[in-house]
């Protein structure tokens, strides 16, 4: 008997769902971020979408650091 919420799946079933998975998220990316882009230009000011893009970014390189000084790599 399986206990319940305990199912055995193979590797290729899960691999299979796993690239399910990563495909819907590209194509929901894929349509939602335009659109969203969309809307943040018709409601807010270029200046603040220009200075939200450089903290993103700045977030980013910092992450991208991080994960560097953890896994003991040195360049990017």
């Amino acid at each position: 008997m399986v206990p319940h919420g305990k199912q055995f799946t193979s590797p290729e079933s899960r691999y299979t769902r796993a690239l399910s998975h990563a495909r819907l998220a590209c194509d929901l990316q894929d349509s939602v971020s335009p659109t969203l882009a969309r809307l943040l230009l018709a409601v807010m000011a270029s200046t603040i979408l220009l200075l939200g893009m450089a903290v993103g970014f700045i977030a980013s390189a910092l992450m991208a650091e991080t994960a560097g000084a953890v896994t003991g790599s040195t360049s990017i």
